[in-house]
């Protein structure tokens, strides 16, 4: 009887472990995104190729990139498994995506304030499916490669 509910509490304990500390991190993390994208919000950000603000990134531009891989864990990988047999959306993948392009933004936009720009501009995002989002079997590992054109915006000049 009792080798039985051992077999059985060994597993769901684990797999209940396994549910609350991925949720705790992925909590954490968009936490931390939120505090450090509020950090950076005085730097402009656009994907335009044009530099608004008034700058002249040939005198003062450079490329600035960021960079990040996160990987789900196993239990959603599981689970995103299941969801793909039956159909429809995906949400971890789309919270892996979101979190992944968010922390790259982040690292670029860092970057750009640590080398004393205050804006960047021809903002560029490159995906990559490293560990099998693309219908292998495997655990979803993504890239984002963030890039762009930091710059210092001219003062605005008064009317």
């Amino acid at each position: 009887m009792y080798s039985a509910l051992f077999q059985l509490g060994v597993p769901l304990g684990l797999i209940i472990l396994a549910w609350f500390s991925g949720r705790w991190y992925d909590h954490n993390h968009l936490k931390s995104l939120d505090r450090r994208e509020q950090e950076l919000s005085g730097i402009l950000l656009t994907d335009l190729k044009c530099f608004p603000g008034g700058g002249d990134p040939v005198k003062s531009g450079t490329m600035v990139m960021g960079q990040v891989v996160i990987a789900n864990d196993y239990l959603k990988a599981f689970l995103a498994g299941i969801r793909k047999i039956f159909g429809g959306e995906v949400k971890s993948y789309e919270l892996l995506m979101a979190r992944a392009r968010r922390e790259a933004i982040v690292r670029l936009l860092t970057q750009a304030q640590e080398q004393g720009f205050d804006a960047v501009g021809n903002l560029r995002l490159y995906f990559s499916d490293i560990g099998g989002m693309s219908g292998k079997k495997g655990m979803a590992i993504v890239e984002i490669f963030a890039c762009g054109t930091a710059y210092c915006r001219t003062p605005e000049t008064p009317s």
